[in-house]
């Protein structure tokens, strides 16, 4: 079983000749492989490029889930995103 939609989704072409673009969205994957079950959320960009033959091809493709809380149910999602600033790399 394999079930991936994506909502929100933005386009911006780029370049004067409109044979570049990017794309960002929100994704949702619910997947399940023997016993392991997949039920997530994110964030994807993905970087286009138009051939020759009109065709768009993904370049680049990059996703980042998300942690959901649910405060109460019937509610909106409250969508916390990791903030890579915030992040500790390496020794302090």
């Amino acid at each position: 079983m394999l079930q991936f939609s994506h909502s929100n989704t933005q386009v911006q072409l780029l370049g004067r000749d409109g044979r570049a673009a990017y794309v960002t969205s929100e994704y949702s994957i619910k997947a399940k492989a023997g016993e392991r079950e997949i039920d997530g959320r994110g964030l994807e960009t993905l970087v286009l490029i138009k051939s020759d033959d009109g065709a768009w091809r993904i370049r680049h493709s990059h996703t980042h889930p998300c942690r959901i809380k649910l405060k109460f149910l019937n509610q909106p999602l409250e969508r916390t995103v990791h903030d890579p600033a915030r992040a500790r790399i390496g020794k302090e």
